[in-house]
């Protein structure tokens, strides 16, 4: 089960198990989380407040800051 949280200022997954993995599953999953641990890495944000881009939190879209 997956439950996704937006508040204000961040998103947050939730997440809880709905069965055990198979030993077919669980070498894919970990070769898979250790690729995502090594893109999350990489990954960097951009403070929206102080670039002064506003984002709609209905649709994300970034939208241009008023003149």
């Amino acid at each position: 089960m997956l439950g996704f949280i937006e508040s204000e200022h961040r998103a947050q997954a939730q997440f809880a198990v709905d069965r055990a993995l198979t030993e077919e599953e669980m070498p894919l999953i970990l070769a898979m989380a250790e690729q995502v641990k090594m893109f999350a890495a990489r990954v960097g944000y951009e403070d929206a407040e102080a670039s002064g881009e506003v984002i709609d939190p209905e649709t994300g879209e970034v939208l241009s800051p008023l003149a």
